[in-house]
């Protein structure tokens, strides 16, 4: 049973179908179980094996956390509230830049540029001030008086 327990907690991993909370029952009841037979782990280790254990989504965090000097101080509760901080920071900050986007009228997606969604018929070109297109696209002759330096 113990070896069986160890392997389970060598080969210990997340699936990216798995939640945060998921991911960290599982560990916590795995450490539980090893705990009663006895079998000493330190904190670090369980606190590394947390973070090894988390799907390719949350990398640049456990990067980050992996590198903290204080991992052994930590509990592994204390760890899986400060991802879940961030979590929640990150749902609302996704919310907030949605809102936003639509305010603006623009679309962002996830896998491709940000596509800027402009009313033409509102755009007002800076060299010959007439609607429809942008001072880069105007057809009449460059407005020199923009150009010229101004002397002191």
């Amino acid at each position: 049973m113990k070896t069986l327990l160890k392997q389970q907690y060598k080969n210990f991993t997340g699936s990216s179908s798995e939640s945060l909370d998921q991911i960290h029952d599982r560990l916590q009841k795995l450490i539980s179980q090893l705990e009663i037979l006895r079998e000493s782990l330190s904190q670090k280790d369980i606190n590394l094996k947390f973070l090894r254990s988390l799907p390719t989504d949350w990398r640049t965090h456990t990067l980050i956390w992996r590198n903290k000097t204080d991992l052994e101080d930590q509990s592994l509760d204390d760890l899986f509230n400060s991802f879940k901080i961030y979590e929640s920071e990150m749902g609302m900050l996704t919310v907030r830049v949605r809102r936003f986007l639509q305010r603006t009228g623009r679309n962002l997606r996830a896998n491709g540029p940000t596509s800027i969604g402009f009313n033409m018929s509102k755009v007002e070109c800076y060299n010959c001030h007439r609607k429809g297109h942008f001072a880069r696209e105007c057809r009449s002759p460059k407005d020199t008086r923009r150009n010229v330096p101004v002397e002191p």
